[in-house]
């Protein structure tokens, strides 16, 4: 892996939640400042090369554009290992495989909350590889997070609901701390009672048998309070803004995936 914030992120979540597992790292801004990865025992490799040859799984997570500019147009890397892991939104598998064709590859999308041992990762696996490998995988993930095997087609719809969607619920609930003196709450008053609610709504859509909207309509009383909000949301076009905001996060992982060829 490389030491940006998802791969420092997935460092954090399994030296909390899977300290036994031994990890190396490359990046060549790490030779410079090490201290910047947040695991100081780590082996800090200063060549891919040195990292392939020592590695029993690679995860690639580093920039798309960066993988496309100094890695793609290499030749074929040796790696001796089990299997390559991308986290990369928008690098397909066959562009992995194309850089090393005898290696078994899964693409994956995370994101940041398994930081807290409750991530959410998509699993697609290139050619030739089994489900038993993908099970191997996705118990590399499980100390901290669920994970869901869906077909590469779906990756880029997978990014804009769990890769990007932490950042959506992070932006409503800087709009709900920005209220708390309106609503005479100290603003960690505000964020406590918002993350709660995220928290129990979130298992109710999880455990619930009801659709989302029957699970909402619970909520709502004829002429009450949510009514008056959703009313607001509704005559403004939030819902028309939030479907269309995921659509352009889907439409921008493909310009990525275009963009590497």
């Amino acid at each position: 892996g490389a030491g940006g914030r998802m791969a420092s992120a997935i460092r954090v979540g399994l030296s909390r939640h899977a300290s036994e597992k031994t990890v190396a790292v490359f990046d060549p801004a790490l030779n410079a400042s090490p201290s910047n990865w947040p695991a100081p025992s780590d082996r800090i490799c200063s060549s891919e090369k040195e990292l392939f040859e020592s590695a029993r799984w690679v995860v690639w997570a580093i920039k798309p554009q960066v993988f496309a500019a100094e890695f793609l147009p290499r030749s074929e890397i040796p790696f001796p290992g089990e299997a390559w892991i991308s986290i990369m939104a928008g690098v397909s598998l066959s562009t992995l495989q194309r850089l090393s064709p005898k290696t078994a590859v899964v693409r994956t999308m995370p994101n940041t909350p398994l930081m807290q041992a409750e991530g959410m990762v998509a699993l697609a696996g290139g050619a030739g590889v089994s489900p038993d490998l993908l099970g191997r995988v996705e118990s590399f993930f499980a100390p901290v997070a669920r994970t869901l095997r869906v077909e590469e087609s779906a990756i880029d719809g997978v990014t804009a609901i769990s890769g990007s969607g932490p950042a959506y619920l992070f932006e409503l609930s800087e709009q709900v701390e920005n209220l708390a003196r309106l609503f005479s709450l100290e603003k960690k008053q505000a964020r406590q009672l918002w993350a709660q609610t995220l928290r129990g709504a979130a298992s109710m859509l999880e455990h619930s048998p009801l659709e989302a909207g029957a699970l909402r309509d619970q909520v709502t009383s004829p002429g009450g309070t949510t009514q008056a909000a959703l009313e607001v949301m509704r005559r403004d076009g939030f819902g028309d803004i939030f479907s269309k905001a995921l659509v352009a996060a889907r439409d921008r992982s493909r310009e990525l995936a275009a963009a590497q060829g």
